[in-house]
């Protein structure tokens, strides 16, 4: 059983309506359970003197009994202009009951504790006051537990998400790890094929500049070769023509 359960729907005693002469007729069927006729004894008297409010608390009274309880608001409403501070306590407290029955707990609340207020010693609103106040703590506790286990549910949609998001973002990067262990073999192999052709390449070559440098040697020989014959053929005829003009100064001499 909640606290709500718990609370105390009693309404508090009609007030007598002065009307001068006779007696408060709308009591006696109030009290006779009567209530349709309680409720049009008490219109009739609110037609004639709107702002009476005895009259107002007991439609108010009577439209709660046959769960009208817009109209029983506004007859308690009406009643609280009251200076009777019973009078008005009473209102509150029925007015504070009505709300309690709506599940709109904050007002009722607030509506008690002017009951109490203006009656410190009902101890039926002292009872009301707290179990609606447990009421409104219950519910806060279990808001926040809500909260707390949405919040620990949602960390833990998070957390696989972001897991999931991990194991994906690890094989997309194992992926691309494997694809540049290919590309870098591949690379690697296509640079040592480069670095085998452009050696073979520059071996190749320095043949070719070897056989080139030898065959340039040898003609610088050739060369070197004729030129030397050249020279020991000119020597050679320098040699006779030497020898011959001296022959000549000898003869013209002797002669």
């Amino acid at each position: 059983m909640t606290a709500l359960n718990k609370i105390l729907f009693r309404l508090c005693p009609l007030f007598i309506v002065s009307i001068g002469i006779g007696a408060d007729k709308g009591i006696d069927y109030y009290n006779n359970n009567e209530f349709e006729k309680a409720r049009q004894y008490y219109e009739s008297v609110i037609i004639d003197r709107n702002d009476d409010p005895a009259a107002n608390f007991g439609l108010g009274s009577t439209a709660f009994q046959q769960q009208d309880y817009a109209a029983a608001m506004k007859g308690f409403e009406t009643a609280l202009g009251t200076d009777n501070s019973e009078l008005k306590s009473s209102a509150y407290y029925n007015m504070a009951n009505i709300l309690a029955q709506n599940q709109r707990l904050e007002e009722s609340l607030a509506f008690f504790r002017k009951s109490l207020e203006l009656n410190p010693s009902d101890l039926d609103a002292k009872i009301n006051y707290e179990l609606i106040k447990f009421q409104l703590q219950q519910q806060q506790q279990n808001q926040d537990q809500n909260q707390n286990q949405d919040e620990s549910n949602k960390d833990d949609e998070q957390t696989g998400d972001q897991k999931k998001q991990d194991q994906q973002q690890d094989k997309q990067q194992q992926e691309q790890n494997a694809q540049n262990d290919s590309s870098d073999e591949e690379e690697s192999e296509k640079q040592s094929n480069q670095n085998e052709d452009q050696q073979e390449n520059q071996s190749q070559q320095q043949q070719e500049d070897m056989a080139e440098n030898e065959k340039q040697e040898s003609q610088d020989k050739q060369n070197a070769a004729a030129i030397l014959d050249a020279l020991k053929k000119d020597e050679k005829i320098n040699k006779k023509q030497q020898m011959s003009r001296t022959k000549r100064r000898k003869l013209e001499k002797d002669w």
